[in-house]
């Protein structure tokens, strides 16, 4: 790994050749390929950290050759050019933000802001994104023989944001995964005490409370809205809450059996084990535990 990452830093060309060879894998072995697409959009994340401006030189020549082995290999260059650009240019900005702030609590909540902005272009751009949802995944569901058309209906109505949260997801993947990336290069174990250090403002845990409470009180027209909006914000806090567990258990100097529990209980009780990371992380701007939890050598 070590290795392959100096190869690819070492000239330009090189990155640009990996992030638009990681872009053609993604799309020639769909969709079981899809993570080499995050291994380009990381690749991006790196090569900004590191040049900052320059990286746009990368995404202009790995979108070029996308642009070519589209046409050549799908007799198509839009709709294949976007499905890298959807992803090199918000990681692009995520990691300028990331660059100039030094602040992966701020990138993280940056991405959840563009995924929200995301949610409401959408439904300030359609009439009806839940309609829009059913129209195209009913011949799949039929095809599938899922069940009660019903409940297609149901899941429709928040296609969009779980769609954005996907999205949101993959992009925070690709700037975590830069990040290391970076670390591993030019500052071996920084990127594991900037994970443990993560940490959201009282202003986000405030917007997700006021959140909860919007979809408690408003109109039913409104609650599908907001419902989404609240699933987008689970990934920054599952992020943060994943990071407060990781630093106690550092810090207490428990043994790795501990995060292995963990997330084996991320599997067995998906739901339950989301709720108490989330009431963590929401909690902890105030609380701040890794700070009132003594070290073992204490």
């Amino acid at each position: 790994m070590q290795n392959l990452l100096v190869l690819i830093m070492s000239g330009r060309w090189r990155a640009t050749l990996m992030v638009a060879l990681s872009a053609v894998i993604a799309l020639l072995f769909l969709p079981l390929s899809s993570p080499f697409s995050y291994i380009g959009g990381a690749i991006v994340v790196l090569v900004t950290l590191r040049h900052g401006a320059e990286a746009l030189t990368v995404i202009l020549g790995a979108s070029a050759l996308l642009a070519l082995v589209g046409y050549l290999l799908f007799g198509q260059v839009v709709a294949i050019l976007m499905t890298g650009l959807s992803l090199w240019i918000p990681v692009y900005i995520l990691a300028r933000v990331l660059r100039a702030s030094v602040s992966l609590g701020l990138t993280v909540l940056v991405t959840s802001l563009i995924a929200l902005a995301g949610l409401l272009v959408s439904y300030a751009l359609m009439d009806n994104p839940a309609a829009w949802w059913e129209q195209r995944l009913l011949p799949l569901w039929e095809q599938g023989q899922f069940g009660d058309p019903a409940l297609l209906k149901q899941i429709s109505l928040y296609m969009m944001g779980l769609m954005l949260t996907a999205w949101q997801g993959g992009l925070l993947l690709c700037v975590l995964l830069g990040r290391w990336w970076q670390s591993r290069l030019y500052n071996p174990g920084g990127f594991q005490q900037e994970f443990y250090q993560l940490r959201l403002n009282q202003w986000s845990s405030w917007l997700v409370f006021a959140l909860f409470a919007a979809a408690a009180w408003l109109d039913e027209s409104w609650t599908h809205l907001v419902d989404q909006a609240l699933i987008i914000m689970v990934v920054p806090y599952l992020l943060l809450g994943l990071s407060i567990i990781h630093a106690l258990i550092a810090k207490m100097k428990l043994r790795r059996g501990w995060l292995v529990g963990v997330y084996v209980l991320s599997f067995i009780l998906p739901m339950q084990f989301t709720m108490l990371v989330m009431l963590l992380a929401l909690t902890d701007a105030w609380i701040d535990y890794r700070e009132r939890v003594p070290s073992a050598s204490a």
